[in-house]
């Protein structure tokens, strides 16, 4: 039996639903991704995430969630992995899965601007997901409002190329680990550059890669 649908009253927590299809008794997909437009006799259910670390965990399975949705800076990519290894074994312990993770990158890690280290984005990221697949994400959220944040009197064509530069590095490293990056309009207080879903699209087209979303 399903955990009952969560109330709106989560305590200002963030949460997200995501759509899984299943096909008779076997899950074909957690997050809504694969394509299996010619089955039949498709069964449609929806799994709800609080955002949320790993305090959290607990309050949101007895709240009825279904799954947590971490953060990707609590994997500290750039610690070692004598460092890592008891943040995953707390992640191993939680009573709820993890499906997804945000906050990609820390607001230091700059994206656009003439201070991008790409070098320093390149090692972050071949550590980061990786570690995300290892708790159980297939999915990460490209927020990341402040690291992408477009400095004053920078070009913006130019910043619109140093992030679809980056996402192709990531798509690299996405393909070989088993994740998706979910690119997230954010508001204008968050950000400055993609914020709104059309131009979410355009930065996915524009890098047209599979793993990018």
């Amino acid at each position: 039996m399903s955990p009952p649908i969560p109330s709106g009253d989560h305590k200002g927590r963030p949460y997200r639903v995501y759509l899984v299809w299943r096909v008779g008794a076997d899950l074909v997909s957690d997050h809504g991704i694969y394509d299996i437009s010619g089955t039949e006799h498709r069964e449609a259910k929806m799994l709800f995430g609080c955002c949320g670390s790993l305090e959290q965990a607990e309050a949101a399975r007895a709240a009825g969630f279904h799954f947590l949705e971490a953060t990707v800076v609590s994997l500290i990519p750039e610690a070692d992995e004598t460092a890592f290894a008891p943040i995953l074994e707390r992640y191993r312990a939680l009573p709820l899965p993890v499906r997804a993770c945000n906050v990609f990158l820390p607001g230091d890690l700059k994206l656009t601007g003439p201070a991008v280290d790409l070098a320093r984005a390149r090692r972050y990221v071949e550590t980061a997901l990786p570690r995300a697949r290892q708790i159980g994400a297939e999915v990460v959220v490209f927020g990341s409002g402040v690291a992408r944040m477009i400095p004053d009197g920078f070009p913006r064509d130019e910043a619109l190329a140093q992030l679809a530069a980056f996402l192709d590095m990531v798509a690299d490293v996405a393909s070989a680990a088993g994740v998706v990056i979910a690119i997230e309009p954010l508001n204008r207080k968050e950000s400055n550059v993609i914020n709104s879903v059309a131009e979410g699209v355009a930065l996915a087209q524009r890098v047209n890669r599979a793993p990018i979303r």
